[in-house]
C-alpha cells in the first residue's frame, strides 16, 4: 500500500473572483506566484477586495447585509416584500 506524504506541500490560489460584494460589481484578480500588490484610486474596490478575501479565508460567518452591492438591494427589497405579501414564488429574479 503506498502512503501519500502532505509534508512540504502548499495549496495556493492562483485567482479570486468577486461577484456583487461591496463596491466590486464583478472582479477578477490574478494572483502571482510571489506577490500581489493592490492599486488604484481611492474609493476604487482595493480594501473591499481585501475584506472579500478575509472573509472568504477567515472568518466566513461575518457577511452583513451592508456587504451586498447597492445595486442588488432594489432587487432584495422586492424579494422581501414578495415574501412578506405571500408570492415569494412570483418574483423576477433577473
Amino acid at each position: 500500500m503506498r502512503q501519500l506524504s502532505w509534508e512540504g506541500a502548499l495549496m495556493k490560489i492562483k485567482f479570486v473572483e468577486i461577484s456583487n460584494f461591496r463596491r466590486l460589481k464583478s472582479t477578477h484578480l490574478d494572483f502571482d506566484k510571489e506577490t500581489t500588490i493592490f492599486v488604484g484610486a481611492n474609493n476604487s474596490g482595493k480594501t473591499s477586495a481585501m475584506v472579500a478575501l478575509r472573509y472568504f479565508l477567515v472568518s466566513p460567518n461575518r457577511l452583513a447585509l451592508r456587504d451586498i452591492t447597492i445595486a442588488n438591494w432594489p432587487k432584495i427589497d422586492a424579494i422581501g416584500d414578495a415574501w412578506e405579501n405571500g408570492a415569494a414564488g412570483e418574483v423576477n429574479h433577473q
